[in-house]
């Protein structure tokens, strides 16, 4: 009877059913019926939101002071305009797919992009850990070109899905396969690329089914999504901006996120490379500690901020605008501005 289990054995079947996670920016959304019932049916199935966020406009046309009829002075003022993103993502999912929902910490890095985006339009972007494609939407606009990176066949087909729904051009805009624990990719020589395709190729099965296309793990699946030559001419001659939005929350993929983008940026390129990171700082409490900590925030410390193979740089939060309104700003959401040594 569940009654009797022992504390290790309800431990043990935890972790066999791992509960959903769901993004606080996802808690108002409203669904349709319609998606309830697809959501019920296939879990990890998207829905379209709309994200808001807001312009500054200056309607002052000139330094002329006007008056009205009564001769008091007209006072001009700022219109704040809206636009909007639409994106394609998940509600609650396991942990390894968080990356089909948008969390706090992409919102903070679009603010800040909006805020100064408009000093890239000679640079190229690439983004680390790109999930349902919201910071691509923002960026794209700011930047010459931006290669948009995850893993996973379902992720990189959802945020193509993003870019579609906001007219992001796929030439300027490159959605592309990247293990954090194999960067060399963007680095290699074609014809070893090839070769290792053509190896890959040689050991699949002719007669396997069709349906596994659809299979993350599927070499056909994955192809349309594969570094090309122009990526990689793009990385090594014009990309000088790395992005990452919230990526770091399972030790194990932030030490191979930090070893990924300190090859990146220590790579051979005509101007310093700089990665800009948001990230929250989630508190849990701990049995181990009988006290509140952040491990996955303590790891990511550890292994870049205080590394030697990195100077890292946090930027105040109050120092540019909050243009997406759908998040509050607490100060456990934090940005950085990293290099390598």
């Amino acid at each position: 009877m569940e009654g009797n289990k022992h504390a290790g054995e309800e431990e043990a079947e935890e972790e066999l059913n791992p509960i959903p996670v769901l993004s606080d920016i996802h808690r108002d959304v409203v669904l349709t019926e319609e998606e309830s019932g697809k959501l019920k049916e296939e879990p990890l199935s998207c829905v379209v939101s709309r994200f808001k966020y807001q312009i500054n406009t200056d309607t002052l046309c000139s330094e002329e002071i006007a008056t009205d009829g009564d001769g008091d002075v007209v006072v001009k003022r700022r219109r704040r305009d809206t636009a909007t993103c639409l994106v394609s993502h998940s509600m609650a999912t396991m942990i390894p797919d968080v990356g089909l929902q948008v969390w706090a910490g992409c919102l903070l890095l679009c603010d800040y992009v909006i805020s100064i985006g408009d000093q890239w339009k000679n640079c190229s972007v690439l983004e680390l850990g790109a999930g349902v494609g919201l910071l691509t939407v923002v960026a794209a606009p700011k930047c010459k070109n931006i290669i948009c990176t995850d893993i996973g066949v379902s992720v990189l087909k959802n945020c193509v899905k993003t870019l579609e729904l906001n007219d992001v051009r796929g030439d300027t805009a490159r959605v592309r396969w990247l293990d954090w624990k194999a960067p060399e990719v963007l680095l290699l020589d074609d014809s070893i690329q090839k070769d290792k395709r053509d190896s890959s190729d040689s050991g699949k099965n002719k007669n396997e089914n069709s349906d596994d296309e659809e299979d993350d793990n599927n070499n056909d699946g994955a192809r349309p999504f594969l570094i090309t030559h122009e990526d990689r001419t793009i990385f090594k001659e014009e990309v000088t901006i790395f992005l990452a939005a919230d990526v770091v929350y399972v030790d194990e993929w932030t030490q191979s996120f930090a070893d990924c983008v300190y090859k990146l940026l220590k790579s051979p390129s005509k101007q310093k490379r700089v990665l800009y990171l948001s990230i929250e700082k989630r508190i849990n409490f701990t049995l181990s500690a009988l006290d509140v900590e952040s491990p996955a925030y303590d790891f990511f410390y550890s292994v870049i901020v205080t590394s030697p193979k990195f100077t890292a740089k946090q930027i105040p939060t109050k120092t540019f605008a909050q243009y997406f309104m759908g998040y509050e700003r607490t100060p456990q959401l934090e940005l950085w501005e990293i290099v390598a040594n």
